[in-house]
This record gives C-alpha cells, sequence and structure tokens, in this order.
C-alpha cells in the first residue's frame, strides 16, 4: 500500500512497485484519484473518504510517502511482520537501487509526472506548493545557461 500515491515520492513507489509484479493500493487525494489510477494502482482510496478511514486490510508493506500516517493507521493497515517505510526516516542509498531505477526510465516502464515547471528564481514559489500537500507529481526547475 502506497500512502501519498499521487506525490512525487509515491507515484515513483506506485510504479516501481507495479514493474516488479505488485499488486499495489493506493491513497490519494480526491482529485487525483484518476491519475493513480493511470499510473497503474490496482485499488486507490480517498485519504479523506470513508472507504479510508474504514480500510482495515492487512497489508505486507505500507509505504507512507508523504509522512503523515498515524501511528493508529500504521497499526491499523499494516500486517504482523510486515514492513513499514517513511519518508521521515532515514534511508541508505544504494548505487544499484538507483542503477535500476535508472533503466526504468529509460525504458518508459515508469513515467516523470510533472505537476508544474518553473524558473530557478521561483524556487521559494515550489517550495510554498509543496507545502500545500496536494501537488501531482515533481515540480521542474528550469535554469537557464547563457
Amino acid at each position: 500500500m502506497v500512502y501519498g500515491a499521487s506525490g512525487s515520492v509515491g507515484s515513483y513507489v506506485l510504479q516501481i512497485a507495479k514493474a516488479e509484479g505488485a499488486t499495489v493500493h493506493a491513497v490519494c487525494g480526491p482529485d487525483n484519484l484518476q491519475s493513480v489510477k493511470d499510473l497503474g494502482a490496482d485499488e486507490v482510496y480517498n485519504y479523506k473518504g470513508p472507504e479510508f478511514t474504514a480500510l482495515n486490510q492487512p497489508y505486507t508493506v505500507v509505504i507512507d510517502a508523504v509522512g503523515k500516517l498515524s501511528p493508529k493507521d500504521k497499526k491499523r493497515l499494516l500486517a504482523p511482520g510486515g514492513r513499514f517505510a517513511s519518508t521521515k526516516a532515514p534511508t541508505k542509498e544504494r548505487t544499484e537501487d538507483v542503477q535500476r531505477l535508472f533503466g526504468y526510465l529509460q525504458a518508459g516502464t515508469i513515467k516523470v509526472l510533472v505537476d508544474s515547471e518553473i524558473d530557478l528564481a521561483d524556487v521559494p514559489r515550489a517550495h510554498e506548493r509543496v507545502k500545500e500537500g496536494h501537488k501531482r507529481g515533481n515540480i521542474g526547475v528550469r535554469i537557464a545557461i547563457k
């Protein structure tokens, strides 16, 4: 299960999990339900909706891609012996993982979602967009080289 499946990290996690053959249930906001389905999610839940709060299916893997799942939700969603990962916890990148991701991008197996593009001078505006918590995918930064 991917919580925050429409954002930058979540959209990649969803696509990588599908590429690896997983069945993926995804959670996102109501405006992003269709785009998450289009990325390949098998089931999609609105985090604001009753279908998510009533969800009691135990998942073997839960990824909190936005760092917002409560301890109560984590306990409710994670199967005994399951694995949990969050963007709030530090990770250690491995070269082979980055190479695998690059291979998926080159092959077109995963797509890069672009919420918007901004000029380098407008990076503070990009940070504000991220803080809003409802962007879809990534924010591209244009850099003019003279």
